[in-house]
């Protein structure tokens, strides 16, 4: 029963996923850009318009869920993935109010339920248990699989790697790599743009090393938010016991166990993501859910057994991967540069895309944002002005005034905007060529002119090596998984 419950709720969130971010494009298309044609040319989109088009609430109840897993606004309630937040302040250094306590209902829920996240949630994990079923099935078939025992250990270099490479370099690395960010994301740009981004490689990668390597060597082994709800439960209220009394040592629960734990030894580790695959396979009901500390046994026998033989490639891998880490943290696409949440903009559409920054100057805080519209040259330049002691918005005029790093200013157009129905200065502006460009912006506040510069990367500036290392560093696990299985089997 429990089993079937988790179940219908990893697709009720999934299915949740897509219907909220057609609901948030369409509020998007309608409102902020205006563009019906979108509408129109989708069949999705049109029936959404022909039910809601005409609601005199429709904007509230469109933007009444916004977001997905890693960053969500449910009414008035803002959620955030702790992985989100704990990237973000290695980057900015700074701790976000908004953003700690938008961490701190996930936080509070894994101290109290365990990594529910992880079975219960995640929208990938929904993904790995249907790959755990083909790979049941090809084997079954007679087709040769390995079954490794991974170090849980590496994730925390990950995670660690990544909060180095955002104190060091200022980038937001989790996201590239972190699977239900990548999976909320390929549903995005699937609804708004009806194909994939590089994500989708990930994906496939990670769900291809399973199917051959292990299951759920990820979530074990590779994920940094698993390392962070790991820790985190550690110190959970809620945890799975065997009443090993009646107990009869089939060992059943043992060997169906995802993350190679001993549920019949009764106390758990961290580790345990209470799937309840142990309790529900129990042929004598012995395990069950209760409130209690944490003592844990983190590995099955196997794992042990073979940890003389892991140390070397847990040294290779280790290293490897830290190292490719605090490289990739160089390579974030520019509307990523801030990171999560992109406030202002973000409390509208916090699945969008944008470069934001903030800035105050005397009684005026100047938030100025842009995106790329889609794949074209198109952008949306954005600003909201608003005076820190009234908390009222600018109401004149602003002008925008972009030119390009080898242009000068003097030889190029400025645009002047009016306050927009949503309280903001905005633009649209259709770029040439991949480079670095600034924005001027002024505004008249008491007959004194306020000028502001803001700096833009538009395309790729130079090759991205993203591009090779990713293959590279999938291709260089596979190579030193296989070489060691053949040493062990020898």
């Amino acid at each position: 029963m429990i089993t079937k419950l988790r179940l219908a709720t990893q697709i009720t969130i999934f299915l949740a996923i897509i219907v909220v971010t057609y609901l948030n494009h369409y509020e998007n298309q309608k409102v902020k850009y205006g563009w019906q044609h979108v509408i129109g040319e989708s069949v999705i989109l049109t029936g959404i318009d022909k039910v809601a088009g005409k609601w005199e609430n429709r904007s509230e109840v469109m933007k009444y869920v916004q977001g997905d897993v890693w960053a969500a606004q449910i009414g008035g309630v803002k959620i955030v993935d702790p992985l989100a937040f704990l990237g973000n302040l290695a980057r900015t250094k700074k701790v976000y109010g908004l953003l700690f306590f938008a961490a701190l209902i996930p936080i509070v829920l894994t101290l109290l339920l365990g990594k529910v996240f992880c079975s219960w949630i995640c929208p990938m994990g929904l993904l790995f248990e249907m790959n755990d079923k083909l790979r049941g099935f090809l084997i079954k078939r007679g087709v040769p699989l390995f079954q490794w025992a991974i170090p849980y250990w590496i994730k925390y270099v990950i995670l660690a790697g990544g909060l180095i490479s955002g104190v060091l370099l200022g980038a937001h690395f989790f996201f590239v790599i972190y699977p239900p960010k990548l999976v909320s994301g390929e549903i995005y740009f699937w609804v708004t743009r009806a194909s994939f981004s590089a994500g989708m490689l990930f994906i496939f990668a990670y769900l291809a090393v399973e199917l051959i390597f292990a299951p759920r060597i990820w979530c074990r082994s590779f994920c940094p938010g698993g390392a962070v709800y790991t820790l985190l439960s550690r110190f959970r209220l809620i945890r799975i016991k065997n009443d090993l009394k009646n107990c009869t040592n089939c060992g059943i629960c043992d060997k169906l166990c995802p993350y190679g734990l001993m549920p019949s030894k009764s106390h758990l580790s961290p580790e345990c993501d209470h799937c309840s695959i142990c309790i529900s396979k129990c042929p004598v009901q012995t395990l069950s859910f209760i409130a209690g500390q944490d003592r844990g046994v983190a590995v099955n026998n196997k794992t042990k057994n073979n940890k003389k033989k892991l140390q070397t490639l847990r040294l290779i891998i280790g290293f490897f991967i830290s190292l490719t880490v605090l490289f990739l943290g160089t390579n974030v696409d520019a509307h990523h540069i801030r990171g999560l949440p992109h406030y202002g903009y973000a409390d509208n559409y916090p699945q969008t895309p944008t470069y934001e920054e903030i800035r105050s100057v005397g009684d005026w805080e100047i938030n100025y944002s842009y995106i790329r519209i889609f794949e074209t040259k198109v952008c949306d330049l954005a600003v909201y002005i608003k005076n820190t002691k009234t908390g009222k918005p600018y109401q004149g005029s602003v002008s925008f005034h972009v030119f390009a790093q080898w242009e000068k200013p003097e030889d190029t157009h400025a645009f002047d905007t009016l306050l927009d129905p949503t309280n903001t200065f905005r633009v649209q502006w259709v770029y040439e060529d991949d480079g670095y460009y600034f924005v001027r912006i002024k505004f008249v506040v008491d007959n004194e002119e306020i000028v502001e510069e803001f700096k833009m990367q538009m395309g790729e500036v130079g090759f991205n090596f993203l591009w090779l290392i990713l293959p590279g560093s999938v291709l260089l696990i596979l190579v030193l998984l296989v070489v060691f299985k053949r040493r062990v089997s020898k």
